[in-house]
């Protein structure tokens, strides 16, 4: 079990645990409101319950990553790779947050850490000179990629519950900026709703929470996607539209590129943002069936219009006959010429029942 006990202004969560010796210790944790000492009692308790606790470390991350390369990297790694990844954690990553208790990275500690990286000047090694002021992106994104394999092994050691940089933002790098050249009247449309935003965010002040989003809630907030859906099925059933995925606009945004630009692969891809050229060549591909078939059906117009220019002829389509209509004038003058089928037919009609 564990206490709440008031110091002054803080609230501190009072526990005792058993360390990897196997000696029980107590441990105080300082939470500034009494809400949130609540919430980590209940935690902790829950945790305990569940046999799911992990009991409080004091290793550093610049300690942590010793043991990570030792018992991962050197297994998984190869020469190169090895020493990138021991040039990063010495340049970028002990610097700044190798001090920090591997228990107390948080997602919003990632994010400051992002933040911090990019404001970071760029290190000169042995085998590499830093061709900008600051750390790139692209950096910024190796870094992170190898902390959230690290931080997966050390819940993998019971070390944490969660891996603080499973769901990290990563800052735009290099090849994901790109200049896109929209027709003139997307353009008035975004201006104006740019105008509006901005008169909505100067109105609402210090509440308007500014994400730098196109797509926003009025507040500034992110729009989530089952609100974006909802608005777009509204326009599809109003456009009486077939009921497709909302992804599949830009599949056919693709498709229409590339029938106006006659297949140009390497201006659709820009404008899509496709890092490889796959996808756009498999569309092209299906726009190419669907006009070989139509150059197949015009070719048989064109050029096997004339029968004599061929000895097979296709098979003819079976016609259908008019119905029998009866000429009374044209039997009159057939039995007249013919005494034989005249009395066949008075013998007929006198056999038939009723026939005098």
């Amino acid at each position: 079990m564990a206490s709440i006990i008031k110091r002054k202004k803080n609230y501190s969560i009072v526990y005792t645990y058993v360390d990897e010796n196997g000696e029980t210790k107590q441990k105080w944790e300082t939470r500034t409101s009494y809400q949130e000492a609540l919430k980590r009692k209940a935690e902790i308790e829950s945790q305990k319950s569940s046999n799911s606790f992990l009991p409080p470390s004091n290793q550093t991350i610049a300690e942590f990553l010793l043991d990570f390369v030792s018992l991962y990297g050197e297994k998984k790694w190869g020469v190169s790779m090895y020493d990138s990844q021991n040039s990063l954690i010495a340049n970028y990553i002990n610097p700044i947050i190798g001090d920090l208790k591997v228990q107390e990275v948080t997602p919003r500690v990632v994010d400051k850490y992002i933040q911090t990286l990019q404001k970071t000047p760029a290190v000169n090694t042995r085998t590499h000179h830093a061709k900008t002021d600051f750390v790139t992106n692209s950096t910024i994104e190796k870094i992170i990629k190898l902390l959230r394999c690290a931080f997966k092994q050390a819940v993998r050691w019971e070390l944490i519950s969660k891996n603080p940089f499973e769901n990290v933002i990563l800052p735009k790098t290099d090849s994901s900026i790109r200049k896109v050249w929209l027709p003139k009247t997307l353009a008035y449309i975004l201006r104006e709703w740019k105008k509006a935003q901005d008169e909505l965010r100067s109105f609402l002040g210090d509440e308007y929470q500014n994400f730098d989003l196109a797509v926003a809630l009025p507040n500034g907030r992110p729009c989530e996607d089952r609100i974006i859906l909802k608005e777009f099925e509204k326009l599809r059933e109003k456009a009486g539209l077939p009921r497709v995925v909302f992804h599949s606009l830009r599949h056919s945004s693709t498709t229409y590129k590339l029938k106006l630009n006659h297949g140009d692969l390497k201006a659709t891809q820009g404008d899509t943002g496709h890092a490889e050229i796959d996808m756009i060549t498999s569309v092209y591909a299906h726009i190419l069936d669907e006009d070989r078939k139509i150059n197949a059906q015009k070719f048989e117009s064109a050029f096997y219009a004339n029968p004599n220019l061929r000895e097979v002829h296709p098979p003819e389509e079976p016609r259908e006959q008019a119905p029998a209509t009866l000429d009374l004038e044209a039997l009159v003058e057939q039995l007249r010429q013919s005494p034989e089928l005249a009395n066949t037919l008075a013998a007929l009609l006198s056999a038939a029942p009723g026939g005098r």
